[in-house]
């Protein structure tokens, strides 16, 4: 049998719809294998989705890459929803999982966007699907080394939790406490690729199951109660 290849999928929305995909393909020692970066042409092309996407960006650093991209040509290809969605079902075949950190998310915005154009579920297959957020916790961020790392650098969210994104988490592993998220879906893909990669060099067991809401998860529970420990 093969062996098991990750394709680490982060997508941007605009309200339900997707706008931005990007992949990261790798194998379990971070090789990367393929990588895509895309923007949904029927999005940014329609007078109507094209002025709701202006409005949401307009003053915005976010509004300025896409742009620039978009008339540059660098970075991300403009192609149709349906192109997108089947060059991902063709890379999501054999011995794949499909990762994202937080995929409860990308997986309901993807269906919802297929749906949308008319091809029914993004993935016209069974995949298996991973949530890195919640094996990220399980692994690298349930230590009192990432309690001390929030509490130090003050990564708490507006409710006073622990923060457990994808951004704090990159920064925790590669001790960059200033790293800042692109918020494009490939270059997002990227580092949630390097996470995946640094949860398997742990060598621990992985919580791949499906889960509910991260905040309800023991291991959601586990890293707060570490991080409270050192306030």
């Amino acid at each position: 049998m093969a062996k098991k290849s990750y394709l680490v999928i982060d997508t941007e929305t605009l309200s339900d719809y997707v706008f931005d995909v990007g992949y990261t393909m790798v194998d379990r020692a971070g090789n990367v294998l393929a990588t895509g970066s895309y923007v949904v042409e029927e999005v940014v092309t329609d007078p109507i989705t094209y002025n709701a996407f202006n409005d949401r960006f307009m003053g915005g650093e976010k509004i300025a890459n896409y742009y620039y991209n978009l008339f540059m040509g660098t970075d991300f290809e403009v192609k149709p929803f349906g192109y997108i969605r089947a060059k991902l079902n063709e890379l999501a075949t054999g011995n794949v999982v499909v990762c994202a950190y937080n995929s409860a998310f990308d997986a309901k915005h993807l269906d919802l966007t297929s749906e949308h154009f008319g091809f029914g579920k993004f993935f016209d297959h069974n995949v298996q699907w991973w949530d890195i957020w919640h094996i990220a916790m399980a692994t690298l961020l349930d230590s009192v080394k990432f309690a001390k790392f929030v509490a130090e650098h003050e990564r708490y969210t507006g409710k006073g939790n622990a923060g457990t994104g994808a951004e704090v988490c990159y920064q925790f592993i590669t001790d960059e406490p200033t790293f800042e998220e692109e918020h494009t879906a490939f270059a997002d893909s990227q580092i949630e690729a390097a996470i995946l990669e640094r949860c398997f060099k742990t060598h621990r067991k992985l919580e791949t199951e499906p889960v509910g809401f991260c905040t309800r998860n023991k291991a959601w529970q586990r890293v707060q109660a570490k991080a409270k420990a050192q306030q």
